[in-house]
């Protein structure tokens, strides 16, 4: 259980050192070995651990809206959490120790079975697809390009076989030992030279002068009713002051307006709307019918040039999966919760949205960046990627700068640049090899503004 502490923590430490974390597998694996009298409890113990750890910081949104919320409500959904993921490890590992020798085919075994309980889940209503041990390469961006060809998933095999290594000193003939060893140090060195050669000779992604408004209001007065008229006009001042005769793009973060617009409200925006491009921002559309968490962009006319509903929703956080089932069987206190933040509706589907004279690209809100490429198949003919989100929802905690690293590597495994504008930060331009090319630091107010050369 302790290994799984640690482990866990090496995601919520935005460290390059965190890296080292990986050798933490190789006690484990130990452990799993032929002579514990107890195997499966062990596994089931480190992966709860590592997964409450590296991801304790999710529940912390319910208390922008019920900031009294009891103690065991907290604790239990990241227990609740753990124990959902690290259920799948488990099962999957009755195979792994159903071979009892030691050696290269158990530790292939263990790394599979790895792969694929990492790939189960992520999938399905439930799935959250954060944690993986690929995304600690983002600390070491040469290894890391090679998320481009291989997916996230490989760099998690990476990370296994990495973490694994110190086995060949310690069970492997000497002979064995030397073979493997440099095997293993002849791949990594020539996907290191590889990723470096891709940094080093990266071309200016083909993005629009854009302008990006981080406004930084506070979670709490962002819903409130009574700060609506005030966030506006302070948005829209900001926005005022960042309008360039060369911005083709003036960019909102997700929910900026957490209502849907009115022909008044849309009037209002189009002094804000760049004479030759577009004004695109996050809001709440609401029906009678449904309600979605979307993307407006206006032309200079102010009229409607595209939308997005967001289609993949964060589970317990936008939408209660299986309601009929699960609502009936909550606490009064975690009811309230879902009331409140869990009732918005899936849009039909990701969609490429093309505007007149400017590059195509694909929007995602918020949760929809964390899915690899593996798991979710975006529409083709985008150029580049536009994520708004609010990570406001989890202040204090090391969710931002996670979310952050995560989007990296999305750039690099789609090999799209993403521009990436939020409400409190982190905003940020990042290359298609995931460097961060500008940023605007957490709980700052500013705008971001990208030029082309």
């Amino acid at each position: 259980m302790l290994l799984g502490l640690l482990l866990g923590g090496m995601h919520v430490w935005n460290n390059p050192l965190a890296l080292g974390g990986l050798f933490l597998l190789t006690p484990f694996y130990l452990l799993m070995g032929p002579k514990n009298k107890a195997p499966l409890s062990a596994i089931f113990l480190f992966h709860t651990a590592y997964f409450g750890v590296s991801l304790y910081w999710l529940p912390n949104s319910f208390l922008v809206f019920t900031p009294n919320a009891p103690l065991y409500i907290m604790a239990g959904c990241v227990v609740l959490l753990s124990l959902y993921t690290a259920l799948f490890f488990w099962v999957l590992s009755w195979g792994t120790q159903w071979y009892r020798r030691a050696g290269i085919l158990k530790a292939l075994l263990f790394m599979i079975t790895w792969l694929f309980a990492d790939f189960l889940r992520s999938m399905g209503p439930l799935g959250i697809p954060a944690s993986y041990l690929g995304y600690l390469w983002i600390h070491c961006l040469p290894i890391a390009q090679s998320a481009a060809w291989g997916s996230l998933f490989f760099l998690t095999f990476l990370g296994l076989v990495l973490g694994l290594s110190p086995l060949l000193f310690l069970k492997a003939s000497k002979k064995a030992a030397f073979i493997y060893g440099i095997l293993i140090c002849v791949a990594f060195g020539f996907l290191f030279i590889n990723g470096k050669y891709k940094i080093e000779n990266a071309q200016p992604p083909h993005l629009p002068a854009l302008s990006l408004i981080q406004p930084n209001i506070p979670q709490a007065e962002k819903w409130d009713t009574k700060h609506l008229r005030a966030n506006f006009y302070h948005m829209r001042h900001m926005s005022m002051a960042a309008l360039h005769p060369k911005t083709h793009l003036l960019i909102w973060p997700e929910a900026a307006l957490t209502f849907s617009p009115s022909p008044a409200l849309l009037k209002a925006l189009v002094p804000i709307i760049p004479p030759s491009g577009y004004f695109l921002t996050g809001y709440i559309h609401s029906t009678e019918e449904a309600r979605h968490n979307s993307l407006l962009v206006l032309n200079k006319k102010g009229t409607l040039a595209a939308t997005y509903h967001k289609a993949h929703l964060f589970p317990f956080g936008e939408y209660l999966p299986f309601e009929n089932y699960i609502y009936p069987l909550l606490p009064g206190p975690l009811k309230t919760i879902v009331d409140t933040m869990s009732m918005l509706t899936h849009g039909p589907g990701y969609k490429v949205i093309h505007l007149k004279g400017m590059p195509p690209f694909l929007p995602l809100i918020c949760y929809e960046v964390i899915f690899s490429k593996a798991l979710r198949r975006f529409p083709k003919g985008y150029k580049w990627i536009l994520n708004l989100t609010n990570d406001a929802w989890f202040e204090g905690t090391p969710g931002p700068i996670q979310h952050l690293n995560i989007t990296r590597l999305r750039a690099i495994e789609e090999q799209k640049p993403i521009v990436r504008a939020t409400n409190t930060g982190i905003s940020a331009i990042i290359s298609a090899q995931g460097i961060l090319l500008k940023s605007l630091p957490f709980n700052t107010t500013g705008t971001l503004t990208y030029n082309p050369s």
